[in-house]
């Protein structure tokens, strides 16, 4: 992954040279899990005003294939492939609003806005103004199995078996 160069705004004091120095950052993931959460930024303060504001532009996510691969610290050649599995929208201003979740099961989605539950389109899905999204490995390896119980060492994101009941894992 490239470093990003960051904008003067995001410039660092330093205490030894007494004045703000230009930054970047880059940042590689050493071991993945089970399930990624990105939140994206969707706050900002004005560099003059220091007033904060809510960010509305639209951001392009994958619903299906994230490769995390070259994202990786130490990659092997296996690819670490993830689809989405839910999205939570912020609807509203910074002073107030109100949060709705898109979730994915067997490949239909919905919108969850408080108690009601409607299907939707994979297309709404896409055209959101994400707040968070949520990413559920492909193939889920376990973290841990209660004493005496037995496990494959992996087992599809998609299965409806006890293994992933426990998981918290989303059918895919």
């Amino acid at each position: 992954v490239l470093k990003e160069n960051l904008a003067k705004a995001d410039s660092v004091y330093c205490q030894r040279c007494k004045d703000y120095v230009m930054c970047s950052k880059q940042i590689l993931i050493d071991k993945l899990a089970p399930t990624l959460v990105f939140q994206l930024k969707r706050f900002s303060q004005h560099p003059v005003t220091k007033r904060w504001f809510k960010i509305g532009d639209y951001v392009s996510f994958p619903i299906d294939g994230l490769n995390i691969s070259t994202f990786m610290n130490n990659a092997d050649d296996r690819p670490q492939v993830y689809d989405l599995g839910s999205v939570i929208v912020h609807k509203g201003s910074l002073d107030n609003g109100h949060y709705i979740c898109y979730i994915r099961r067997k490949n239909q989605w919905y919108k969850c806005d408080d108690n009601i539950v409607t299907r939707v389109t994979q297309d709404e899905v896409k055209s959101c103004e994400a707040y968070i999204l949520f990413y559920v490995c492909r193939v889920i390896q376990p973290l841990s199995c209660p004493k005496n119980h037995t496990a494959d060492t992996t087992f599809p994101a998609n299965s409806t078996g006890n293994h992933s009941a426990g998981l918290g894992v989303t059918s895919v």
